[in-house]
């Protein structure tokens, strides 16, 4: 009834998935697996979602490009983000530490290497690190009594 390789027949493909047990997500016409079944039986997706390769990103950054920045600062913002609110807690105080990460992320692109772990990895270290130094500085201030004259 539906053609092959039609979005309605990826749909119903996806929904043959769901009832088996996998978690499915409709992406603009299109559906992803986004979790293996309940038996355990690892699945790959049906369609990968157009994700960047944030390794291949990061390189650019190195060298200036400041398209790959913007296209690896929208598709890492959100994770960072969460990472630095959870670990400070405070909103302003973590968008104030996420333009630093991104600074550093773009004064220090080229120390990036793929050999030792994901882009992934590698910005949310930055980030709990950034985070988690703040956090230190500010119960160190907090700890200093004030001298009087």
């Amino acid at each position: 009834m539906f053609a092959s390789g039609s979005r309605t027949s990826e749909f119903r493909e996806g929904m043959a998935d769901l009832r088996a047990g996998a978690i499915v997500e409709p992406l603009l016409g299109s559906v992803r697996v986004i979790s293996v079944n309940f038996l355990g039986k690892q699945r790959l997706p049906l369609l990968r979602s157009s994700e960047p390769d944030l390794d291949g990103l990061l390189r650019e950054v190195g060298l200036g490009d400041e398209t790959a920045f913007e296209a690896l600062y929208g598709a890492t913002v959100d994770r960072c983000f969460g990472v630095v609110r959870a670990i400070l807690g405070d909103r302003a105080w973590a968008e104030d530490c996420v333009a630093d990460i991104y600074t550093q992320v773009w004064r220090n692109a080229l120390d990036f290497d793929s050999a030792k772990g994901s882009a992934t990895a590698w910005l949310l270290m930055i980030a709990r690190t950034r985070a988690i130094d703040l956090l230190r500085r500010e119960r160190c201030h907090r700890a200093t009594p004030l001298t009087q004259n």
